[in-house]
């Protein structure tokens, strides 16, 4: 089931902060246990700590004295596979930043389209719980309209003194099931795409991507000409490098988009020619100018990671 945490941070909140070390004092004891007494079990480590930190915290809501534990209990089976694998040689773990489990009777979370809402109740009862109001980035929207809509579940949040944490879980994906394929060849200015099914053959310019690259190229040679500051030189340089990574990704990002949806279209499969140590073999018997235009005005592996990534 494929997991996606939603990050959220937040300023300084005084209730929250003093929330946090307390949770640090339960995580601490709940370490201590643990490593005195050789145990593993969560459950084991709960029953054990339970009352008597029942008894320290009174004011404190149940359900985040059990979210501190497990998060202590976290933190030692996780030091103890380094320990395992030989990645430390600390004889118990550090805090570094405090952190406690939410579960659903201890956070409300609501979304209403616009404003996520989550309200923490700190003790039993609380006339006054801790609220956090976010305004989420687009992305996150449509993935919470997802869970609006009952097609996601949501996993137990993660508190820490300046951020939130939401797992939501997704069903399966539908496997998808090509009946085609739409072969590309990769050529210095243009994509061949060959569909199998209809014999159908496209030519897709791809100039634009060399033009700005030399274009780019020359502005930054006749930039930094003359110029004696090393510092000038290379914030003028570093300059038309990003503009000019930025346009070409930008290309290469909506070419990508537009093979997808004709691939979704057909119900076909992408398949790339493999261009594994191209480097090797355009550096023998070519001469400079050839080198330089299939080596930096190209940039075909780019696009073919793009590719990859979004398909």
């Amino acid at each position: 089931m494929p997991t996606v945490c939603l990050r959220f941070r937040f300023e300084e909140h005084p209730r929250i902060r003093a929330l946090m070390e307390a949770c640090a004092d339960i995580q601490r004891q709940a370490i201590d246990y643990a490593l005195e007494n050789g145990k593993t079990a969560t459950f084991t480590i709960i029953q054990a700590l339970y009352p008597s930190l029942r008894a320290q915290h009174p004011d404190l809501h149940s359900n985040l004295i059990y979210g501190a534990i497990r998060s202590g209990a976290r933190i030692v089976h996780g030091f103890r596979n380094q320990q395992r694998k030989g990645k430390t040689q600390a004889d118990r773990p550090e805090i570094r930043r405090p952190s406690v489990y939410l579960t659903k009777q201890a956070v409300k979370i609501e979304w209403d389209g616009e404003l996520l809402t989550v309200t923490i109740p700190v003790s039993p009862r609380d006339p006054e719980p801790i609220i956090l109001t976010f305004r989420p980035h687009h992305k996150y929207r449509r993935l919470l309209d997802e869970w609006k809509a009952g097609r996601a579940r949501m996993g137990e949040p993660t508190l820490t003194a300046h951020s939130l944490s939401i797992p939501l879980k997704f069903p399966d994906p539908i496997p998808y099931k090509p009946e085609g394929v739409i072969g590309i060849d990769s050529n210095e200015g243009n994509l061949t795409a060959f569909v199998t099914s209809t014999g159908e053959i496209r030519e897709i310019d791809t100039g634009y991507v060399g033009k700005i690259n030399r274009d780019h190229l020359r502005r930054e040679i006749k930039g930094t000409r003359g110029k004696h500051n090393p510092k000038a030189k290379k914030k003028i340089a570093s300059k038309h490098r990003r503009i000019r990574r930025e346009k070409t990704e930008n290309f290469w990002h909506h070419l990508a988009l537009a093979l997808i949806a004709w691939a979704l279209g057909m119900r076909a499969a992408l398949v790339l020619e493999d261009l594994k140590g191209m480097k090797e073999r355009i550096g023998k018997g070519k001469s400079r100018r050839m080198r330089q235009r299939l080596l930096n005005f190209w940039s075909i592996m780019t696009f073919h990671r793009i590719l990859v990534h979004k398909a």
